[in-house]
């Protein structure tokens, strides 16, 4: 008869692309205290911003091998890739080495929609209809604007010259480390 108590589950390994990033590395040094292994996909060599805990893989989003040896064995994908005019190109050849090594979950941070021709709206629009159509499951998380950003307007919003583009709409604000939480709860 099997002893189940000598059984372990396989540690969850969850990768993160984007982790050297506001969103990315909240979300990775928060997991790094849990259970999981975690993996920072990263352009760079061990940046300096993450914890111990967490093993890290260079990537060069031109040379997919690399994509698939730093998602090898992973079994969910954060995405908090930076803006930038490779990001449609770079997201959609992640994805597609996620799908290549088994990864079951995608989780990808966007941009509140709906959708808009405007970029870098729809760049997003374009990454997350590739991804809709992978056999993969996924989520695709679309917060507004990010509670944090506000410390860099603080002396404008003090002032009552803060302004944005809400007209007199309200706009929902939401916390970097309120994403990282809820991209883990749906991924896990």
């Amino acid at each position: 008869m099997l002893n189940q108590s000598n059984t372990q589950a396989p540690e969850l390994r969850i990768a993160v692309a984007g982790a050297t990033g506001r969103v990315g590395s909240h979300l990775i040094n928060m997991l790094a205290s849990d259970p999981v292994a975690v993996i920072a996909l990263t352009r760079q060599k061990r940046p300096e911003n993450i914890s111990d805990r967490v093993s890290s893989v260079v990537v060069n989003f031109d040379k997919p091998s690399t994509l698939e040896r730093g998602l090898a064995g992973a079994d969910k994908l954060f995405i908090a890739h930076g803006t930038s005019s490779q990001q449609v190109a770079n997201e959609i050849a992640l994805i597609d080495a996620a799908v290549k090594t088994g990864v079951r979950h995608i989780v990808k941070l966007s941009v509140m929609g709906p959708a808009t021709p405007i970029n870098p709206f729809a760049w997003h629009a374009v990454i997350e209809a590739h991804l809709a159509r992978q056999p993969v499951a996924s989520t695709v998380l679309r917060p507004t604007t990010f509670m944090d950003i506000l410390k860099r307007a603080g002396s404008q919003v003090a002032a009552g010259t803060w302004a944005g583009a809400a007209g007199n709409g309200r706009v929902n604000l939401i916390d970097t480390r309120d994403v990282d939480r809820g991209g883990t709860c749906s991924a896990a």
